[in-house]
């Protein structure tokens, strides 16, 4: 599963990284992917020591803000399992689902959300 998680330095240039700094330490990022109008949320990840303090929340609010601002409509989002109630909240939707990369080798029948957040333009 580690190199499901692991960014290389070619995933570095595929859309623009944001990350969220607190006091000099990076305790999260996101990327976005794609081409508008059709966007992805291509990474989110907060610092677990930093869950449940509203730090996702607004990573993900500035991800929407942004994609809308780079003329995104919509984003789709292959969550982890365990996010998928923090995107159900956050107004996505699910519509599929897929086998995980790692699902033959590490976690057979290991199945990741297929979400999509749709953009309001105003």
């Amino acid at each position: 599963m580690r190199d499901e998680l692991t960014l290389t330095a070619e995933d570095l240039d595929l859309g623009p990284i944001f990350v969220l700094d607190l006091e000099g330490v990076s305790v999260g990022f996101y990327r976005l992917g794609g081409q508008p109008p059709q966007g992805f949320l291509t990474d989110l990840w907060l610092e677990p020591e930093f869950h449940g303090r509203g730090l996702g929340r607004r990573l993900l609010e500035h991800a929407l803000s942004t994609a809308r601002g780079l003329g995104y409509r919509s984003l789709e989002i292959e969550s982890d399992p365990n996010a998928e109630g923090f995107y159900t909240a956050m107004g996505a939707v699910r519509f599929g689902e897929r086998a995980s990369p790692v699902a033959r080798t590490v976690e057979p029948g290991r199945l990741l959300p297929l979400l999509r957040v749709e953009l309001s333009t105003g």
